[in-house]
């Protein structure tokens, strides 16, 4: 995502909105989860919180960007993702979020 794409600025921090389908328990995961990471933010750690996503199950989660013209998410690309969860590979790349 490009800072163009981005809704917004607020003291210095960049914001969207996303809108998150789900049934009520996974979303509930989904908050808790963004609480951790909040968490980690605040006290300055490092850590690697594992996530297991059962696609086949409740875990059929959306995600959807408002204010935007169409939704960012759809705009990431996917390919070497789409071909690791195809080969079944278990270890997939992580998500460094901060330096």
């Amino acid at each position: 995502m490009n800072k163009e794409e981005i809704i917004g600025l607020t003291d210095g921090k960049y914001y969207i909105n996303v809108k998150i389908s789900g049934g009520k328990s996974e979303i509930s995961e989904i908050l808790n989860l963004f609480a951790k990471i909040q968490y980690l933010g605040n006290v300055g750690a490092s850590r690697t919180i594992p996530v297991v996503v059962d696609g086949d199950g409740s875990g059929q989660l959306r995600f959807e960007t408002l204010e935007t013209d169409n939704n960012i998410i759809d705009n990431f690309e996917l390919e070497k993702f789409k071909s690791q969860v195809d080969s079944g590979i278990d270890e997939l790349d992580d998500h460094w979020i901060g330096e």
